[in-house]
């Protein structure tokens, strides 16, 4: 069975896209699948060149950048021309199947060349199929234009595809309301990997710490909620303890409101910005801390996403709190792997974050419990077999 799965982000380093669409094209070739992963445009930046190979094979994986051009241009006009370019080069090449795929994987939705994409089984023979992550659009600005885009998508091109490969309970329900009847949907949880684990190691820091991975935007991840639970533990703790906040935070679009926040209420020397760490870095923060939070409000994103990064804190064994908001809670159990609070509860945060401080030997326990999660149901091995069972099966109906 050969799969080309189709990619618009860099890899082999990247966001949590990046690691997500690894781990699916790992999964399938430890099952026995022929994987390339196609890489649509140029990723990489003068001033952050992070991926320096335009082909290769990374843990397994096969990857190629479809003009193999790295580089993105300094000039927007040219990195529109290119990028454009670079998305006929994969319509001609998904059209005509030279190599001949026995299946696309498309990763993430959108209105732009992807669109054409399902129009391709036409003629070459193949099944295309699409891997949807998150509620479509919903990142964009609420506006006429945002809507009409989702209606084309939902109603003209989902109708199109053979199938689709779903995060969460949710978008496997919006997936079947648009869906042919002839088209399958596929429920892959957020994938992890426990047999990465590399020996202990000492902790970063002297105090106790909460570790904030990923991105830092406020209608996603709560970040000023949990800066605001974080001053009233300090005030009440008779022990220091520091907030970790790791990646590109000035990069947020709420930087600047986070920044004011730890200003006014002199949290200067408690939150540590790290910037992007290298993998063995990061791997060290996540090892030695003292808690996650996973704050996530109850809006569309939250009750449709299923937060990647709660992967690795399970697989890292860190004490969790989450809010009651998306498909985490299908999984996690109060008081048994997490503790789950209600949305927008500054005061049971707060007591919560105490709590765990307070007692380490039970919070690790309980994280030492979730743990298993990773070894099973969040596994890439293990999913990765489910798919290529599926898949298989389809080819010999």
């Amino acid at each position: 069975m050969k799969i080309q799965v189709i990619f618009t982000s860099s890899f082999p380093i990247g966001n949590a896209g990046t690691n997500r669409t690894h781990y699916i094209c790992k999964g399938l070739v430890e099952s026995g699948a022929s994987v390339e992963l196609l890489i649509t445009n140029p990723t990489e930046t003068f001033t952050d060149m992070r991926n320096l190979k335009s082909k290769g094979v990374y843990e397994k994986v096969a990857f190629r950048y479809i003009n193999d051009r790295l580089k993105r241009d300094k000039n927007k006009a040219i990195r529109k021309i290119v990028d454009i370019w670079c998305h006929i080069m994969t319509i001609l090449q998904v059209f005509r199947n030279q190599d001949r795929f026995d299946y696309f994987i498309v990763i993430g939705t959108s209105v732009d060349f992807r669109a054409f994409l399902p129009f391709s089984k036409l003629f070459n023979g193949a099944k295309i199929l699409l891997e949807i992550n998150e509620y479509p659009f919903v990142t964009r600005e609420s506006n006429i234009i945002t809507k009409i885009k989702r209606f084309f998508l939902l109603k003209g091109i989902f109708p199109l595809y053979d199938g689709f490969i779903v995060i969460s309970t949710p978008l496997n329900n919006l997936v079947n309301r648009y869906k042919s009847r002839k088209a399958f949907s596929l429920i892959m949880p957020i994938l992890g990997d426990c047999s990465e684990i590399r020996v202990s190691c000492r902790s970063p820091l002297k105090d106790p710490y909460i570790i904030h991975t990923g991105s830092v935007v406020e209608s996603k991840d709560g970040i000023i909620g949990i800066l605001k639970a974080f001053k009233i533990s300090i005030d009440r703790l008779k022990q220091p303890i520091k907030l970790v906040i790791t990646g590109d935070v000035k990069g947020s679009t709420d930087y600047k409101m986070i920044a004011d926040f730890i200003l006014r209420n002199q949290l200067s020397d408690f939150v540590i910005f790290t910037g992007f760490l290298a993998s063995e870095e990061l791997e060290r923060y996540l090892m030695n801390g003292s808690l996650a939070i996973i704050n996530k409000s109850n809006n569309r994103q939250n009750r449709f996403c299923f937060p990647t990064k709660l992967a690795d804190y399970i697989k890292y064994e860190v004490p969790l709190i989450v809010t009651s908001v998306g498909e985490s809670i299908t999984y996690l159990k109060d008081g048994l792997s997490a503790y789950i609070i209600e949305p927008e509860d500054i005061d049971s945060l707060a007591s919560k974050i105490i709590y765990v401080i307070e007692n380490p030997k039970q919070s690790k326990a309980m994280a030492k419990y979730g743990k298993s999660l990773v070894e099973k149901e969040f596994n890439y091995f293990y999913q990765g077999q489910r798919l290529f069972n599926f898949l298989k099966a389809l080819i010999n109906e």
